[in-house]
This record gives C-alpha cells, sequence and structure tokens, in this order.
C-alpha cells in the first residue's frame, strides 16, 4: 500500500471528520471488535461521505483524521491494517480510474471498479454521490472483495447543517452531539441517512429540559439540544425486525434529543417523532 501511504502524508487531500461522524482529537476514534458496526463521516472539500463499517467476525476499524484503517482483529500496537480507506479529490479519483481501467486486471463491482496493482495491493474504487469519491486499498494477504464488502458508502449533504444559526451553541458543541446520534444511527441496519440538521436555539427551552430530566431519574441537566434527520428505512424485512418503520420509505424530521448537566458531555435520551 505504499502508494496510497504517500498519498495519505504527502498529498495533502486528506478532509477532516466533520459533523455527523466521529469527532477527531489527539488520537483516532475506534471501532472495536465488541461492536457490530461502527461509522463516521469523511468530508472532502464539502462533499462528504458516510461509511459504515460491518465489525463481525472479529473485525475492527480506526477512524483517522480523513481515513478508516480495518484491521482483522483487535487493533494493537503490532497488527498491520488489512486495509486503508481514504476519500479522494476527483483529480486524484481520475488518476486512480485511469489506472485502473488500462490494467488487465480491472473489473467493475458492486459501487464501483478494482484493479490490482503491482504489488498486490488491490484498490476499490467508489463515486458516492455526486461529486465525492473514495478508495479503499486491501492489502495482498486479504480477501479484497470480502473486505470490501464490509464497507458501506452513502452520500451525506453536510451543507445542511445550520451552525451558524445557533447562539448557544458552537459547531464543536454540536459536532459533539451529532457524533453521538451517527454512532447509534450506525447500529440501524440498512438506513440510509441523508441529512442530520439542528432543530433551532428554542429547543433549549425550561419545560424540554424539565422534560429531559423525567426522562433519566437522578440527572440535573442544564440544557438540551435536538437534530432533525431525514433518512431512508431498510428495504430488506429483516432489517425491519423490532422497529415501527415501514419498508423503503422516506423518513424526514426524525427527532434527536440530547441533554447534559454542567460542564458534562451530551447524553442521547430519546429519538423518533
Amino acid at each position: 500500500m505504499k502508494k496510497l501511504i504517500c498519498l495519505l502524508l504527502v498529498a495533502f487531500v486528506l478532509p477532516a471528520i466533520t459533523a455527523c461522524g466521529v469527532i477527531p482529537g489527539d488520537e483516532p476514534a475506534s471501532g472495536s471488535a465488541g461492536q457490530q458496526t461502527a461509522a463516521a463521516t469523511l468530508d472532502q472539500d464539502g462533499n462528504s461521505i458516510y461509511v459504515t463499517v460491518d465489525l463481525r467476525d472479529g473485525w475492527s476499524v480506526e477512524f483517522a483524521r480523513g481515513a478508516i484503517y480495518l484491521y482483522d482483529g483487535e487493533t494493537n500496537g503490532n497488527l498491520e491494517a488489512a486495509a486503508i480507506g481514504v476519500t479522494l479529490d476527483k483529480e486524484v479519483y481520475d488518476e486512480y480510474y485511469n489506472a485502473a481501467v488500462d490494467d488487465e486486471s480491472f473489473k467493475e463491482v458492486e459501487g464501483g471498479v478494482f484493479y490490482t496493482e503491482s504489488d498486490g495491493t488491490m484498490d476499490y474504487l467508489s463515486k458516492v454521490g455526486g461529486n465525492a469519491y473514495f478508495l479503499l486499498s486491501v492489502d495482498k494477504s486479504a480477501d479484497g472483495d470480502a473486505v470490501y464488502a464490509r464497507v458501506q458508502l452513502e452520500a451525506f449533504d453536510t451543507n445542511a447543517s445550520f451552525y451558524d444559526e445557533s447562539e448557544l451553541y458552537s459547531p464543536e458543541e454540536m459536532d459533539s452531539a451529532i457524533a453521538l446520534i451517527a454512532e447509534e444511527f450506525a447500529t440501524w441496519n440498512g438506513c440510509e441517512l441523508h441529512s442530520i440538521n439542528y432543530a433551532g436555539d428554542e429547543c433549549n427551552s425550561e419545560e424540554n429540559i424539565q422534560w429531559m430530566n423525567q426522562l433519566k431519574e437522578g440527572k440535573n441537566y442544564r440544557q438540551c439540544i435536538e437534530f432533525l434527520t431525514d433518512f431512508h428505512s431498510p428495504t430488506e424485512e429483516k432489517d425491519l425486525e423490532g422497529t415501527a418503520w415501514e419498508a423503503d420509505q422516506e423518513y424526514e424530521d426524525y427527532q434527536w434529543w440530547l441533554a447534559r448537566e454542567d460542564g458534562d458531555e451530551w447524553e442521547l435520551l430519546t429519538w423518533g417523532y
């Protein structure tokens, strides 16, 4: 994966993980093999990709700033990544795509195209939505198609986030709340998230704060926050078990409520209509 690593470190095309994803910090965020899935949103020049990774069978993932690292086992200091995924700008995507088309190993796969580099690295290229691009490079020792099948990509419109309309919360405060929503949404098999929007400062009313305190005994919440999501329900009946959704339907303005005590982190308390 030498070419991809150079791309990560030198080409400066990497985005930051932004709203509706895992918030970047000093250490990479991760999903452990104890989870079924993990998710984050990677942003490329305002064109965002919502990435969900299947962690069943002992896999794990790290979300670094602008990239994902997949491991066939729990992460530790000695474990090499089986695959690395990264968003691309269109120019770099076109370079990879032209190389793929010219290679005898070129083939079309669900959601993208595939080819094998000279060193055996397996590259999967995907165009997501209208203007977002993704590359997953899989180590030659892994089953490339099986690893690629673990990664689900969805277009996500971050331009709908109304950060500039809040006088109460900073973008960082809202991002930390959104990260909790994204973590929960990632467990909803078959659902496709389209947008997530701040409901407005009026959500932080005394009445709503009182409601939040009623939802969780022993708490003294001082602030609350509401977001609205648009998403598509699962098409498979097996993914509808235990839900009240209808199959293959668009759901709009789905509510998410979070609250926090003085100086504490947000807690996700309830969601629904």
